[in-house]
């Protein structure tokens, strides 16, 4: 580990041809303003595992057109303002887990419109607003495990249709609704364990063509309420540690076709 606590905005200013970026396990507070603004070739930085509590306006102005790549995991951002992703329209891949989040700006990514996979995850938000991925078309992998999610809205993922990861493990939500999900029309892995969910809307996962993983396992239900049935992509299912009290067969009819496993253990 390096104890470098600022970087001057004149340190990169020569360094015309860099690609990667690594300032990585250092002591840095801030990314100031204009700092790689001749850096127009750069496509991967990282400042994972440092003390960043601040991004100023046009920290990543210069990198318009080539930075597909940010590492911001392991620091001390509170808040997500509007300006932070600012001149990034080419990102495709965006960390900022292991922070201390608990509040996003609207429309703090409406310029991220190639983001692919967006990591909030062990973070302290508290519930996803509504339209706040608006922007993203493009998103594949969704990471929001270990938060204190309780509240999704029914538009909260709005416009998400090519989405196919969605980990919600490890936060507070206690209702499933199909609304919740109906714009995920690309699904394939939806994570939900360990949360305090105890109902299940009986059509929470209707229309899911791709969905090939559920995973559900510790939390409150005691009846799936048909939520499974009818998912003929099913490949695994994961429900161990509920409190279900019975299973029957008909709570899988027409989703056993591609069904490999099956986890009802530590139940009831």
């Amino acid at each position: 580990m390096n104890r470098v606590k600022l970087i001057e905005t004149n340190l990169l200013k020569t360094l015309f041809h860099l690609n990667h970026l690594i300032f990585s396990l250092n002591l840095i507070k801030k990314i100031k303003s204009f700092m790689f603004i001749s850096n127009n070739l750069t496509e991967i930085i990282s400042f994972n595992n440092n003390q960043i509590e601040e991004i100023e306006l046009f920290a990543f102005a210069g990198l318009e057109n080539k930075l597909k790549s940010i590492d911001l995991k392991e620091n001390r951002i509170k808040f997500i303002k509007k300006h932070y992703f600012n001149n990034t329209r080419s990102l495709k891949i965006l960390k900022i887990s292991h922070n201390k989040i608990s509040n996003i700006e609207s429309n703090s990514f409406e310029n991220l419109q190639k983001l692919e996979t967006l990591d909030l995850s062990h973070n302290f938000l508290f519930e996803i607003d509504s339209n706040l991925f608006m922007s993203n078309h493009f998103l594949l992998n969704l990471n929001l495990e270990s938060n204190e999610i309780h509240k999704i809205y029914d538009d909260s993922f709005t416009n998400l249709k090519n989405l196919v990861v969605l980990n919600l493990n490890s936060n507070r939500l206690y209702k499933l609704t199909y609304d919740m999900f109906s714009e995920l029309v690309s699904l394939e892995n939806i994570s939900l364990s360990k949360n305090l969910i105890y109902s299940i809307d009986s059509d929470c996962f209707r229309n899911k063509y791709k969905l090939n993983e559920i995973y559900l396992s510790e939390n409150l239900i005691r009846n799936l309420n048909n939520s499974i049935r009818n998912i003929k992509t099913l490949r695994k299912l994961e429900i161990a540690q509920l409190k279900l009290d019975s299973f029957y067969s008909s709570e899988l009819d027409n989703s056993t076709l591609n069904l490999m496993h099956l986890d009802l253990s530590y139940n009831n």
